[in-house]
């Protein structure tokens, strides 16, 4: 059994265990490459320091430029080297880690596309007669594409948030611990606009990937036909129902876009309102001398 046989084996026995669990197939696509995303986290950590530690070391400079004397010119120099330092080992940390993230990436894009493959030429002549070759090409190109998308966007985003609220947590705990109820109290509502929008957001999306499959299965079949079309002169009308089809598929991505532009808006604005009353009680808790 060759790589791709193997992989095919596998992705279905996957997709079968874990259908309706679109987080689990997706984890399970990667099974037995883990250590080498836990690798790229590391060096992904490493590369982003910088941004995360620049608010404490700016912080270390402000206090020793406010000490003044020799311990606050060693404090300057101290942080200052640090963030150099820092910044120094950003660029060979992101090589690596964008090597190894999109060297598992792309191998499993191309391993799907090829399980694809491999499974469509095992497939019944009765299978392909009925089926439109424009919605099996869709499958096989735009679907993985969109599975390389997703797990490029919810390793790198995912990474970065998770990074960001354990630097800012930690630090936010020494500094302060009456600021970190604010920071505790944002997780449970983000988490509640999540779910509020999760079943919309599928749905629209799940309405969108399907026009387009039609839309990619009748531009083909048009292709195909044009000669028959223009030999019974019926181009006008052909032309005419694929526009129809391309507008109601426009229609779809609209209100995917509307749907997904209002979950930001509002996530937006819960974290605002979050931060403008942290603000507010800073400021009374430094004027009171807290």
């Amino acid at each position: 059994m060759d790589r791709y046989q193997e992989m095919e084996r596998r992705f279905a026995a996957c997709y079968q265990k874990h259908g309706k669990h679109s987080v689990r197939v997706l984890l399970e696509f990667y099974r037995g490459q883990y250590h080498k995303f836990l690798l790229s986290t590391l060096f992904f950590l490493l590369k982003h320091s910088p941004a995360l530690l620049s608010p404490l070391l700016i912080a270390n400079v402000v206090n020793g430029v406010i000490e003044g004397g020799e311990a606050g010119s060693r404090a300057i120099f101290i942080n200052v080297g640090i963030w150099l330092g820092l910044l120094s080992i950003h660029l060979p940390a992101n090589w690596i880690h964008n090597q190894l993230k999109s060297r598992v990436i792309r191998n499993t894009e191309a391993g799907l596309r090829a399980a694809l493959v491999r499974k469509l030429q095992e497939l019944s002549i009765p299978y392909h007669t009925g089926s439109q070759s424009g919605r099996l090409q869709s499958k096989i190109m735009r679907d993985v594409e969109a599975v390389e998308t997703l797990s490029s966007q919810l390793f790198v985003n995912l990474l970065n948030i998770v990074m960001n609220l354990v630097i800012t947590l930690s630090i936010t705990a020494v500094k302060n611990r009456l600021i970190l109820v604010f920071f505790i109290l944002v997780a449970p509502v983000a988490a509640g606009a999540v779910v509020a929008f999760r079943a919309k957001i599928h749905r629209e999306n799940r309405s969108f990937r399907q026009g387009m499959e039609e839309t990619s299965a009748r531009v083909m079949e048009m292709v195909e036909m044009v000669p028959v079309a223009r030999a019974h002169a019926l181009e006008d009308k052909e032309a005419a129902r694929i526009s129809a089809l391309l507008e109601e598929t426009a229609n779809r991505g609209y209100r995917l876009d509307m749907v997904q532009a209002h979950f930001g808006a509002v996530s937006w604005v819960v974290f605002q309102v979050f931060q403008v009353v942290c603000l507010a009680v800073s400021g009374f808790m430094a004027m009171s001398g807290l």
